[in-house]
């Protein structure tokens, strides 16, 4: 039997969250969506997920600092867990930043189709069993 990867969206905006939500519910992945980042780090106490796409202005905990905490925890069950940065802004550098910050990748809203599959994709390719079915088979 083949595993369902799990996969957790960290957005506060709620057109947002379904679009990212719909985009990925085309796969066979198990999606979660939470709405800020305090919650985030909350729902990795009783999930491991294998994919995150954090939003980096949230309320509570910004997405920054709930993806360090999140990248802590899996370090100590010696795990990793890639976490993309999602965000808006416009600001010159948001990308260096969010790298240099510890996200693993980055995409800009608005987001798309391609844009999150070839995300989701490269971060799961090794995970033969989370791909999901081609529509041909």
């Amino acid at each position: 039997m083949l595993k369902k990867a799990s996969i957790l969206i960290v957005e506060d905006d709620p057109v947002s969250q379904e679009l990212l939500k719909m985009l990925l519910d085309k796969t066979e992945w198990m999606v979660f969506i939470v709405s800020d980042g305090l919650a985030a780090v909350e729902a990795t106490d009783s999930i491991i997920f294998d994919l995150i796409f954090m939003d980096i202005h949230l309320p509570k905990m910004d997405g920054f600092q709930a993806a360090r905490i999140i990248k802590e925890k899996y370090n100590l069950i010696n795990r990793n867990v890639p976490i993309i940065a999602v965000t808006a802004s416009t600001i010159e550098g948001i990308k260096e930043n969010s790298l240099r910050q510890g996200m693993d990748d980055y995409i800009s809203k608005p987001v798309n189709s391609a844009a999150i599959q070839s995300v989701a994709l490269k971060y799961l390719k090794n995970k033969q069993s989370y791909l999901p079915k081609s529509k041909s088979s």
